[in-house]
């Protein structure tokens, strides 16, 4: 089998091709959402994706032989990783999304990147720069500029604002995750990590969906084949297969500030393929807020390469 981390800058690039597969993943997610609840959307994608890993596993020569490897404190930090990064954080996202729409949820999302060096600063004994601090009051900037944008149709300014509470708590919630996950991710081969952290983030959902009634009318969504399946089956290859793999993986091989900056490239491709494909507006406030959160994320980043002697 190839040793994928013997390949120059194999982190990074990971990383990058993870940005690009989420922002056409995030578009598609957004048309299935108008006919779906994000509980749904979210067991359909863990679910679907459950399905592509485990063969996966199978066809991968003397990978199932390495479950015997993984110890039992790796396994639990895994199960937990995911069971916040996934269950949580992502129902979370999907509410987000539902209510600001792709344009203004990419904003929010530039939060990742400082919240990922801040959890780097509590978990891994990380020191903070005044670059990295700087970067981050200008991502808080940007968000706090998106907050003022006018509503979508059919949206108050209310609903903005807890889209935002939303989408803020996702990306803290999944930084902690990845973070608190990174030690066993060094250790754990790198797909058997993606399909331990995708098992402990789906199964919650799934006794969730059945044990709740109010909730149980979200499992015809996942069972049960419909048109809306053209949009929600390639979003979730797509941004819950091939990215997630591609972002685990970019954790794995480079630091969790580089890799998170080049995911939160992410936020430009879906600002872009939303106004291309779903006629989102790119309004004067909206550019305004983008640009001060992306600045925020590229020091943020570029303040732990500084730090670590790495040539931007």
């Amino acid at each position: 089998m190839i040793d994928i981390s013997r390949i120059p800058l194999i982190g990074e690039a990971l990383s990058l091709a993870a940005a690009i597969s989420w922002a056409f993943a995030v578009i598609l997610f957004k048309l299935s959402g108008q006919l779906a609840s994000p509980l749904a959307l979210n067991l359909f994608k863990n679910t679907l994706s459950m399905l592509l890993f485990v063969p996966t596993i199978l066809l991968v020569p003397g990978l199932i032989h390495d479950w015997h490897d993984i110890s039992t404190t790796d396994l639990g930090i895994l199960c937990l990783s995911g069971f916040l990064g996934i269950a949580i954080a992502d129902v979370l996202f999907f509410y987000g999304l539902d209510l600001l729409g792709v344009g203004l949820l990419s904003i929010t999302e530039c939060a990742y990147t400082p919240f990922v060096l801040l959890m780097s600063v509590l978990l891994l004994g990380e020191r903070p720069s005044a670059f990295g601090v700087f970067g981050a009051v200008l991502v808080v900037s940007g968000v706090l500029a998106a907050s003022g944008h006018a509503p979508p149709a059919g949206r108050t300014t209310r609903q903005i604002v807890l889209g935002i509470v939303c989408g803020l708590a996702a990306m803290g919630t999944m930084a902690f995750g990845i973070v608190y996950a990174k030690p066993a991710l060094e250790r754990v081969p790198l797909l058997w990590a993606a399909t331990i952290r995708m098992a402990a983030g789906t199964a919650p959902l799934w006794i969730l969906a059945l044990l709740v009634p109010s909730r149980r009318k979200d499992i015809p969504v996942v069972l049960r084949p419909s048109a809306n399946w053209r949009y929600m089956a390639p979003a979730a290859f797509l941004g819950t297969y091939l990215a997630f793999i591609c972002w685990l993986g970019g954790y794995k091989y480079t630091t969790p500030t580089i890799a998170a900056v080049l995911n939160q490239s992410s936020t430009a491709f879906s600002l872009v393929l939303a106004t291309l494909l779903l006629r989102e507006p790119m309004t004067l406030r909206k550019a305004l807020a983008v640009g001060l959160a992306a600045s925020g994320a590229l020091i943020v980043a570029l303040s732990r390469a500084w730090t670590e002697g790495v040539t931007a």
